[in-house]
């Protein structure tokens, strides 16, 4: 199957299914689908796309690559929570100024 066919039976472009070989992106929303379409098993995407000595090794590669995705969105989680705040301030800021102006 050719990265163009993959990408048109999933829906997405091209440049995402590079993505996905390259790394660069996990694709969790179409992994099921990538599987049954690439006759692969669970896991093999997530894994390198090797096909290991064994299931244990799958899922412990699949394990890792979880781990290290969930920290970065951790990450992403926290610096979104201080965008948040900052607006919040921002707009506490524009009211008490708005408040302010009424008032005079």
């Amino acid at each position: 199957m050719t990265q163009g066919e993959l990408a048109a039976a999933l829906g997405i472009t091209t440049r995402s299914v590079q993505n996905y070989e390259a790394g660069k992106s996990i694709p969790y929303r179409h992994l099921r689908r990538i599987e049954l379409l690439t006759h692969t098993p669970p896991g093999w995407l997530l894994a390198g796309g090797t096909r290991g000595p064994g299931a244990l090794t799958d899922l412990a590669a699949v394990r890792d690559t979880l781990e290290k995705q969930m920290l970065l969105i951790r990450s992403q989680l926290e610096v979104l929570t201080e965008h948040m705040e900052h607006l919040r301030e921002q707009q506490r800021i524009a009211a008490a100024s708005r408040n302010g102006r009424r008032r005079r």
